[in-house]
């Protein structure tokens, strides 16, 4: 089995009476296998909908034919049928690509892995490769040739920025050509597999689109997200800033008419009518902004793209979480004269309720002093509560443009609610002295400087705002 956990890090251990970050649903998936539901009732087979299939805490799948399977690393497919179903389903692995029909076990196990060269189709015998990046690990084994269906070994789906735009046509969008486009793009990089587009059609919801699909990554290998479900609670790993030849294109605008958990959000009424508004959103962005970041009027002649969603496989992601120290944003706001004291007690506590080990301190600019100088850039990175580091080391956030993902999640692994929500910064860079500091903390009548936590592009420069309105505070580790 997969589990993710995070790595251990010098003079940090966390009690083991207090409930981490980690336990809380930060890191990592566990691939099932189909025996260990051998003593669940039958009613758990039979199924409408995935709900119907969640047994022990394990998310089961409703395949096409009314009957659950489970998650397990062996079958080609990854996914398994329940002992309880009928004789000839029973404990086997579901067909390849989707199909429910019952295969023979695979001859040799496949572990859960993203592609080392998503549009190859090899003929040769054995083959065995590994790779690392970052925070996500994955080795692919398989033995191509051997099948005479040619069936290759499960990888993760893929998710992309479409390179090229996407007319609106004064609000009708043709969602079948979206489709077609993706297709197009991801044949001409070698990304296989059926794609759609994140848009709703006909009745259907972004989400609704994706079918039964699970695991995706981005171009350069990258975890994205494991489930559809997990984009409402922002278990987004690293942002989907690439096109399919995986070139950055985070300052794109992105056409998705659909809210933060896949459901319609503003689509031009059905993609029929020119006087409503259109859902758009940030590749830049973890959630909700990656797909609902603004509404445009319909008869916008603004250029945008769409999202490419690959929908092939049911890969759950494993996903080890990098060593480094912890960042994460507060989960109450405080007006902009609340003081720097006051912020630095609130990320203490916050990070105390959390059982999160270390001090920590306000990320925040004053008069004289650079936010980034509160803190030692020679020592580990900073990561959110996701794992996932910010930028690959301390130090390079004096120079980083953008960070490799948002910080935006509080001490306990939870999404701030709120589009708009923001965090103080009192600069527009990390390494300046405070310009807009609600005079250093102190004014709520004066001005300051806040930045959206979900972002990750531009980092620090944000907007100005009134010291009134209470924005949250972005916590590191010292």
């Amino acid at each position: 089995m997969l589990a993710g956990k995070r790595r251990a890090r010098k003079n940090a251990v966390p009690s083991p009476s207090v409930s981490t970050p980690t336990k809380r649903g930060v890191a990592g998936w566990v691939l099932l296998a189909g025996s260990l539901a051998l003593g669940c009732s039958s009613d758990r087979f039979e199924c409408s909908e995935d709900a119907s299939c969640v047994v022990e805490g394990i998310d089961g799948f409703c395949e096409s034919n009314g009957y659950c399977s489970f998650p397990d690393e062996e079958c080609s497919s990854g996914r398994r049928y329940g002992q309880m179903a009928p004789a000839e389903f029973a404990g086997v692995c579901v067909g390849a690509n989707g199909s429910t029909g019952p295969v023979s076990e695979d001859s040799s196990s496949t572990s859960t892995s993203a592609p080392t060269s998503m549009g190859t189709t090899g003929t040769e015998s054995t083959t065995s490769e590994s790779s690392s990046s970052g925070a996500f690990e994955w080795t692919s084994s398989s033995t191509s040739g051997s099948s005479s269906t040619g069936e290759l070994p499960p990888q993760p789906n893929v998710v992309f920025v479409a390179s090229t735009f996407i007319s609106t046509k004064l609000g009708a969008v043709d969602v079948a050509q979206a489709d077609a486009q993706c297709n197009t793009l991801a044949a001409g990089e070698g990304l296989r597999g059926d794609f759609v587009a994140w848009l709703p059609d006909e009745g259907m919801t972004a989400a609704q689109r994706l079918g039964a699909a699970r695991g995706w990554i981005r171009p350069d290998g990258m975890p994205f997200v494991d489930r559809v479900a997990d984009l409402v609670e922002s278990r987004i790993f690293y942002p989907p800033v690439l096109d399919e030849a995986g070139t950055e294109v985070r300052t794109r605008r992105v056409l998705t008419g659909s809210a933060e958990d896949g459901d319609v959000g503003f689509d031009c009424s059905g993609w029929q009518v020119i006087d409503g508004l259109m859902t758009v959103g940030s590749p830049g962005a973890t959630a909700p902004s990656w797909t609902d970041d603004a509404g445009i009027t319909c008869d916008s002649t603004e250029t945008l793209s769409v999202y490419c969603f690959g929908v092939d496989a049911m890969v759950p992601l494993s996903f080890e979480p990098a060593a480094g120290r912890w960042a994460f944003v507060t989960d109450t706001p405080v007006p902009g004269d609340a003081g720097l004291e006051q912020m630095d007690a609130l990320c203490s506590s916050n990070a105390l309720a959390a059982g999160l080990p270390g001090s920590f301190l306000a990320v925040v600019a004053t008069s004289t002093d650079s936010a980034l100088s509160r803190f030692d850039t020679t020592g580990e990175p900073w990561v959110n509560m996701n794992g996932v580091p910010l930028s690959d080391t301390a130090l390079s956030l004096e120079v980083a443009a953008h960070l490799d993902v948002s910080a935006g999640l509080t001490a306990g692994g939870e999404l701030v609610a709120g589009a708009s929500s923001s965090y103080w910064t009192g600069a527009s860079d990390v390494t300046e002295v405070g310009t807009e500091t609600c005079e250093d903390w102190t004014s709520a009548v004066a001005g300051g400087r806040r930045f959206p936590l979900d972002q990750s592009t531009n980092w620090f420069q944000g907007f100005s705002t009134g010291c009134a309105t209470p924005q949250h505070v972005l916590c590191f580790e010292e």
